[in-house]
């Protein structure tokens, strides 16, 4: 297995939700692990938003704190995927290599574990209110991937769920404070694809 080999185009969106906060250093990134079925997770958060992308044919022997610049970022949009080469990050499309990123590919600080704040399923769905100065990053992704995008509420002021129909992609909001008006609703369910488990280096 390659030790990282992944979708250009899902690595580039789940950037969009990277922090450039300088005090949360270990959140400037996109950490990839490998998924249990296979294939890649690719997860980016700003402490306020969480992107998980799920590359069903990526490749990862470990879990990776990506480092990405702002070049690398650009030549996102014109590769089809992104590899670690001679410990290097490489972009690649049809043609070949189009960009190597200079400089440590890896972010010197563990990502949060994402997974102790995913949704449990709840038989209501609140009213909420939601930050719309971080509604770009879902805007994106909704016009790549979509272009509708479904919100599904979670009890108690938990994190709202951003899905694109049956899309490769969970995106978390946290909604801004105030009051709840609860209405019956459907459950609140989580991708299929989505391990609640740890990362599988991290198990025991």
């Amino acid at each position: 297995m390659t030790e990282l080999n992944v979708n250009a185009e899902y690595l580039r969106l789940a950037a969009l939700f990277s922090s450039t906060d300088p005090t949360r250093y270990n959140l400037h990134g996109v950490n990839i692990e490998p998924h249990p079925d296979g294939g890649a997770l690719m997860v980016a958060s700003d402490g306020h938003r969480l992107g998980i992308f799920y590359d069903r044919i990526g490749e990862a022997e470990r879990s990776i704190n990506l480092r990405l610049d702002k070049p690398t970022k650009s030549f996102l949009k014109k590769a089809t995927t992104a590899v670690l080469q001679d410990d290097r990050l490489v972009l690649k499309d049809v043609t070949g290599e189009i960009f190597i990123q200079p400089g440590d590919f890896e972010i010197d600080g563990r990502f949060p574990n994402w997974r102790g704040i995913l949704p449990k399923p709840a038989p209501a769905c609140p009213v909420f209110s939601l930050n719309l100065e971080l509604l770009p990053a879902f805007a994106e992704v909704a016009k790549k991937m979509g272009p509708a995008m479904s919100i599904h509420a979670s009890p108690e002021g938990g994190p709202i769920q951003f899905r694109v129909r049956d899309a490769d992609f969970l995106g978390l909001w946290m909604p801004m404070q105030g009051p709840l008006h609860w209405h019956p609703d459907g459950d609140v369910e989580l991708p299929g694809w989505i391990s609640v488990n740890e990362a599988i280096e991290d198990a025991t």
